[in-house]
């Protein structure tokens, strides 16, 4: 299971600190104590309410860049 640390999580805040989106993934994954796997559905829920026609792929590839460094 990937887990992002709270030390990675505040680095990563001051590095998007200028993406609203971002911030609020982090948010997310603080909530689920840093386990990406978990922080991940919920995300995807929060995302597709706000936007149901984008197509997952879509949200994935765009998340990934700051998931995956």
């Amino acid at each position: 299971m990937i887990t992002v640390t709270p030390e990675e999580i505040t680095q990563f805040r001051s590095q998007l600190a200028d993406n609203a989106e971002a911030l609020a993934a982090l948010d997310t994954i603080e909530e689920c104590e840093g386990y990406v796997e978990d922080a991940v559905p919920l995300l995807v829920m929060r995302e597709t309410a706000r936007e149901a026609d984008r197509s997952l792929n879509d949200w994935l590839e765009k998340c990934r860049q700051f998931i995956c460094q």
